[in-house]
């Protein structure tokens, strides 16, 4: 997926069996398919761009938590 020179190891939670089993990421005009439930190798941009997603996806439920009760 890309050099090994300048990656980072990444490894994203498994999805549901119904749900698809791969994240898409673009940066820079370039698109990455970042498998769930197995480490992969990416760029430090990419894990970049995954780490600020789970910390969205975070601060979301928070949010939503916090508005149920």
């Amino acid at each position: 997926m890309a050099d090994n020179a300048n990656t980072v190891p990444v490894t994203l939670p498994r999805a549901p069996k119904n749900e698809q089993q791969f994240v898409f990421v673009g940066v820079n005009d370039k698109t990455y398919q970042v498998p769930c439930g197995k480490t992969t190798e990416v760029p430090p941009e990419v894990d970049y761009v995954l780490s600020l997603s789970q910390a969205f996806a975070s601060a979301r439920d928070s949010l939503v938590d916090s508005l149920d009760n």
